[in-house]
């Protein structure tokens, strides 16, 4: 029953995505809205991490599941890519390298930051 309940909790958090995205005047993804009010829901602690905690588990666990559908449509689709799959290709591997590192300098510049904020000391215990 528990697991019902925080499915209805993730749920309703997307339809109500969905029902500000319909209203907007601007094209805005449901699905990026309901996460944002979710996120804004757990800052304002109206809703508690550990509520959503064992679903939120299960759903990061088989994340996979979740491309399966797009893969498929991907795979039939083919013989439509299939002139640009090595652009597609080389264009995946230069944007993970670009994102590993500013996800990289990213960090580091944060971890930098709250070590200046919190009198030098580095944050957690860590070191910087």
């Amino acid at each position: 029953m528990l697991i019902l309940w925080q499915l209805a909790i993730i749920f309703a958090f997307g339809l109500l995505g969905e029902i500000t995205s319909y209203f907007l005047p601007v094209a805005i993804p449901a699905s990026l809205l309901g996460l944002l009010f979710l996120c804004l829901a757990l800052c304002v602690r109206l809703i508690k991490i550990e509520q959503l905690t064992p679903t939120a588990t299960f759903f990061s666990a088989n994340m996979a599941l979740f491309f399966l559908p797009s893969v498929v449509n991907i795979m039939q689709s083919y013989h439509i890519i299939a002139p640009v799959v090595g652009r597609l290709l080389l264009i995946c591997l230069l944007t993970t390298v670009i994102t590993f590192f500013a996800a990289y300098f990213g960090t580091r510049l944060a971890r930098e930051a709250m070590k200046k904020f919190s009198n030098g000391r580095a944050p957690d215990g860590a070191s910087v």
